[in-house]
């Protein structure tokens, strides 16, 4: 899995905190993994390409934003994160 895998199509538009249920949390999820972030777990609802935003994804999301000096780096996706992420997700060749 790397960044790239996240399908092309993807656009994130809504903010994702603990508790989120959606597709677009799997696609993060496997975006942040293809960024070498892999503690972060695919967190669905069983055997449902439904993705679950819970504590390690947040965790994940939280690193990330240190390292792109987003702030705070809460592991709260909002904004900020949505376009940085959305505007990385343009440039990685997808």
């Amino acid at each position: 899995v790397t960044a790239s895998d996240v399908p092309a199509e993807i656009v994130f538009l809504r903010n994702l905190t603990i508790g989120s249920i959606g597709i677009d949390i799997l696609h993060l999820q496997r975006f942040l993994y293809g960024l070498g972030y892999t503690d972060v777990p695919f967190e669905n609802l069983g055997n449902v390409e439904i993705g679950y935003f819970g504590t390690t994804t947040r965790d994940a999301l939280a690193r990330f934003q240190t390292a792109a000096e987003i702030k705070p780096a809460a592991g709260f996706f909002g904004i900020k994160t949505r376009k940085y992420i959305n505007n990385m997700l343009r440039f990685i060749g997808r």
